[in-house]
């Protein structure tokens, strides 16, 4: 079980923690079996001063989604979960990234992979400059930062799961 937030420090997008809390979720989805389907779902957070973007908070994989051994798509329920979660909070949780799994020890995007990021990057409500994709692999997560300025997708991040 993590137990300490993971730490993303990019020159290029400002720092990047995602809450221990949520790769325990993340690391949950993993396809280690099989017929383990694709997972994913939203990430929450906000932005804290000093150019900090933090995902503290997730949506689950839902009943409506479209998942296989080597696809996911996320339905509009994650939306509504978002639009909650918002209200809730008096608009300080947002989307501020994506995730989903990948049946590969060490992931890499696919290239729908790609055309989904950069519509939601064009498309999503979200604040701020940039967004996170997280992709969960068997033996690693990686995340890569969305600039929608430029919608250039850069890997900034590898956290190893065999520690």
């Amino acid at each position: 079980m993590v137990t300490e937030n993971w730490l993303i420090e990019s020159e290029d997008y400002g720092d990047f923690v995602i809450d221990s809390d949520v790769i325990n979720i993340l690391i949950s989805y993993r396809q280690l079996g099989k017929h383990d389907f694709e997972a994913g779902g939203a990430l929450i957070g906000r932005i804290h001063t000093g150019n900090i973007m933090e995902a503290n908070d997730l949506t689950l994989p839902q009943p409506s989604d479209k998942r296989t051994l080597y696809s996911f798509f996320r339905s509009n329920a994650h939306n509504k979960i978002l639009n909650d979660k918002w209200k809730a909070s008096n608009g300080n949780a947002y989307l501020v990234g994506l995730w989903h799994t990948h049946p590969e020890p060490i992931p890499k995007y696919s290239n729908e992979d790609k055309k989904d990021w950069h519509k939601v990057l064009k498309q999503g409500q979200y604040e701020g400059q940039y967004l996170i994709f997280i992709i969960v692999g068997q033996k690693d997560i990686r995340l890569w930062v969305g600039d929608n300025e430029n919608f250039k997708i850069s890997l900034i991040g590898e956290y190893s799961l065999e520690k």
